[in-house]
């Protein structure tokens, strides 16, 4: 039972009423538009939030993906610090002077290292010619050094 069957009785039941017939059947045709638009919005409402459901879903794991590329990209930039800073210390190293070897010329121990060799006379002994040179006075300083025996 709808509103409008209720009006139906009381027009019918009055006869004065007779006259408003007309308009209440106008305004059930409206009624019953606006109803069907109503069903209709109704749908579409739970279309929509179905969809707002779906894109919350794949917004929620376009984020989880964007925080696992970004710790990606933050572990390659560490990596990446890591390597140069272990490329510099091993620079460091080749270039220095871990024996605290002295300059012959000034006595400091400010060496840069130039070339390792193989002695030629000592090789079987595992001694290599070390040449620095000496960021003090510029000189060149050669130095025999026997290396740690593998076995």
């Amino acid at each position: 039972m709808n509103i409008f069957d209720g009006i139906d009785k009381l027009i019918n039941e009055n006869e004065s009423a007779a006259i408003l017939k007309e308009p209440v059947l106008l305004l059930k045709e409206q009624f019953a538009a606006l109803y069907a638009r109503l069903s209709i919005c109704r749908n579409q409402t739970t279309a929509l939030m179905e969809e707002i459901s779906s894109l919350k879903m794949e917004n929620e794991n376009i984020k989880f993906e964007n925080r696992k590329l970004r710790e990606r990209i933050e572990s390659s930039h560490n990596i990446k610090f890591e390597n140069r800073k272990l490329r510099e210390r091993i620079e460091d190293f080749h270039n220095s002077n871990p024996h605290e070897h002295t300059c012959e010329h000034c006595g400091s121990t400010k060496l840069k290292l130039i070339r390792s060799r193989h002695s030629h006379i000592f090789e079987d002994l595992g001694v290599r010619n070390v040449l620095f040179t000496c960021d003090e006075c510029g000189n060149e300083l050669s130095v025999m050094i026997a290396l740690p025996s593998s076995s």
